[in-house]
C-alpha cells in the first residue's frame, strides 16, 4: 500500500514537471504556473482582490485569490491558512506539506476528496491557490495541481 501511494506522488510531481509554464501576467497577476496545454484562463477583477482561474478538463481546476497581503511570511500565513482549514467539519487530514503550502483530505460521510492551499506573496500581493470551487477531485489530481504551482 505504501509503495503505491509513493508510486503515486512520484506520478504527480513528474506530470507536472512536465506542464509547460503558464505566465499570468496577461490576467493582471505577476506569476508563472505550469498547466496542460490549451488550459482556459479566466479572471474577475473584484475591486479589492483578483479572481483567477485555470481549467482543463474535469481533474486540473486551480482557483487564485490575489490582494493585499496580512503577512509578510509565507510559512506563517500558511500556518494560518493550516489552523482555518483544520477547524472546518469535513477536514480529515493533511497528506502534503512544504513551506507555503499543504494538500489535505476532505469527508463527508463516506465520501473522500481533496484539496490544497499554497500562498505565495510578492510586493504588497499575497496569492492563495486553491482547487476549483467546483468539482470533487482525486489525491492524485489535487497533487498535480499543488506541484504545478510550486516555484
Amino acid at each position: 500500500m505504501y509503495i503505491l501511494f509513493l508510486g503515486c506522488i512520484l506520478i504527480a510531481c513528474d506530470n507536472s514537471s512536465q506542464l509547460p509554464e503558464l505566465d499570468l501576467m496577461s490576467k493582471g497577476i505577476p506569476l508563472k504556473l505550469r498547466a496542460p496545454e490549451g488550459a482556459e484562463v479566466s479572471s474577475k477583477d473584484m475591486g479589492v482582490f483578483k479572481d483567477v482561474t485555470i481549467r482543463n478538463g474535469e481533474d486540473f481546476y486551480i482557483q487564485i485569490t490575489g490582494g493585499q497581503k496580512f503577512q509578510n511570511d509565507e510559512k506563517l500565513r500558511k500556518d494560518e491558512e493550516l489552523k482555518t482549514i483544520q477547524s472546518l467539519a469535513n477536514f480529515s487530514r493533511i497528506v502534503q506539506e512544504d513551506d507555503n503550502g499543504f494538500v489535505f483530505e476532505k469527508k463527508r460521510g463516506d465520501d473522500l476528496s481533496y484539496d490544497f492551499r499554497r500562498i505565495r506573496i510578492q510586493g504588497e500581493e499575497e496569492y492563495v491557490f486553491q482547487a476549483g470551487l467546483i468539482g470533487k477531485f482525486s489525491l492524485e489530481a489535487v497533487q498535480q495541481m499543488f506541484e504545478a504551482t510550486a516555484r
